[in-house]
């Protein structure tokens, strides 16, 4: 937590835990470069037949989005998979959309949610080897996208292959996606318009633990978001270092939240004046978007501090 004379100046960015010059929600969207979206745990549903998913499609297409990012589970065996019919005949998904995979995928593809990498087989149906930003590992499981935007910001996915199943971590969360991480972040010479996202879905909400000491620290010394799934509670995890490095958080369920949690997803928006990037949770229990207040909300500066915000639900 930051005391209020700390949040006082960043750059003439944040003042008294409120973003500079940013009152309402239609503040916030007229000041960004762009935005982009990240949610997971759909688990087949779609904005066809999901109250939610439909709420959360009509935002991040109202507010432009410039592409979306999955955190695994988008897909699920037992249900009707409508978000599979949906990504792949829908021009903006199709081509927007970055998915990472993990059991639910699995089940779909494979025998079940514990086949090793049959989930790559939404790839496959989204023709995502074809896009030419974006660069697979051997084993067809993790890739490294980079979304290049005219205003020369560029955002790095790095989505990595890690399950539910096996239970144990080594044999679930291998060391060949490690191989990649490494390879991947050392490949970035990171300047301050990029902007780094690490996703995996994990099996109990959070991954960083399980990377060694040097590629945790590679990890937290130049990625600014890491993200995952599985728990289906939003939550923040917080770093080493709790007012600088990246902000790391639980993208709970657009649609399946755990008890004490809310159906949603996060959304990035890129502040150039502001020197950073706005996350915030968009809540979907109804179509009130409004800017929230930590822990749903923080402003992370290209510097690498973190704050949290606190605003007093205003008007759009």
């Amino acid at each position: 937590m930051h005391s209020l004379f700390s949040l006082q100046l960043i750059n003439f960015s944040v003042y008294v835990n409120k973003m500079r010059g940013i009152e309402t929600f239609q503040d916030l969207h007229n000041s960004k470069a762009f935005s982009f979206s990240i949610f997971s745990d759909n688990q087949g549903n779609s904005p066809a037949n999901n109250m939610h998913m439909a709420r959360a499609n009509m935002h991040m297409r109202k507010t432009n989005d410039k592409f979306i990012l999955g955190v695994g589970d988008h897909l699920n065996k037992a249900s009707g998979n409508e978000f599979l019919f949906f990504t792949c005949n829908d021009p903006f998904w199709r081509n927007n959309f970055y998915p990472t995979i993990a059991d639910g995928e699995n089940s779909l593809y494979g025998s079940d949610q514990s086949e090793w990498g049959a989930g790559r087989g939404f790839f496959d149906a989204l023709d995502i080897h074809r896009r030419p930003n974006v660069t697979f590992s051997k084993e067809g499981t993790d890739y490294y996208a980079i979304m290049k935007d005219p205003s020369g910001f560029n955002v790095h996915f790095i989505s990595l292959y890690y399950p539910d199943e096996p239970a144990q971590p080594e044999l679930a969360f291998r060391q060949s996606s490690k191989n990649f991480l490494y390879s991947a972040l050392m490949g970035i010479n990171k300047k301050p318009n990029d902007i780094i996202v690490l996703a995996a879905h994990s099996k109990y909400g959070f991954f960083t633990e399980y990377l060694n000491a040097d590629l945790r620290r590679l990890v937290y010394l130049k990625c600014d978001l890491i993200v995952s799934g599985s728990t289906h509670y939003y939550e923040r995890q917080q770093a080493p270092d709790m007012s600088k490095g990246p902000l790391i958080i639980n993208t709970g369920s657009v649609t399946n939240p755990r008890f004490g949690s809310q159906p949603g997803f996060l959304q990035v928006c890129v502040l150039p004046y502001h020197q950073g990037i706005h996350v915030q949770y968009i809540g979907l229990d109804d179509n009130t978007f409004e800017m929230r207040s930590s822990p749903y909300a923080y402003f992370r500066s290209f510097d690498g501090k973190i704050f949290d915000l606190y605003y007093d639900s205003p008007a759009i």
